[in-house]
């Protein structure tokens, strides 16, 4: 027998809907249910999962960026290649993310 447990489907909502939902329910135990000592509830799943991917990949990104800074500065000897190599790399980084985001891209084939 297959014993799974029921989980709501939150298909069609938008991420930050479902969240605020999600803090509403969280924030009602707390006022109307007791708890006896050394219970406690916890929320997790797929949203939970995400921002702790997120944190970790900002963080790994982060250390990349500060690592090749200062595999630069060993290798140039000095401050204004690295940063200037990584300012021009930085800029292009963001102009080809702003420029490939979905509100940006245009249908017409004009």
């Amino acid at each position: 027998m297959d014993c799974e447990k029921p989980s709501p489907s939150l298909a069609g909502w938008k991420v930050k809907t479902w969240v605020r939902e999600i803090d509403e329910i969280k924030s009602l135990p707390a006022k109307e249910v007791k708890l006896p000592p050394g219970m406690t509830i916890e929320y997790g799943g797929l949203y939970q999962e995400q921002q702790s991917s997120f944190r970790e990949l900002a963080i790994s990104l982060v250390l990349a960026i500060v690592l090749v800074f200062i595999t630069l500065l060993i290798e140039f000897r000095s401050y204004a290649h690295p940063i200037a190599i990584l300012t021009g790399v930085l800029a292009l980084g963001v102009y080809c993310l702003r420029s490939s985001s979905p509100a940006r891209r245009s249908t017409s084939f004009r």
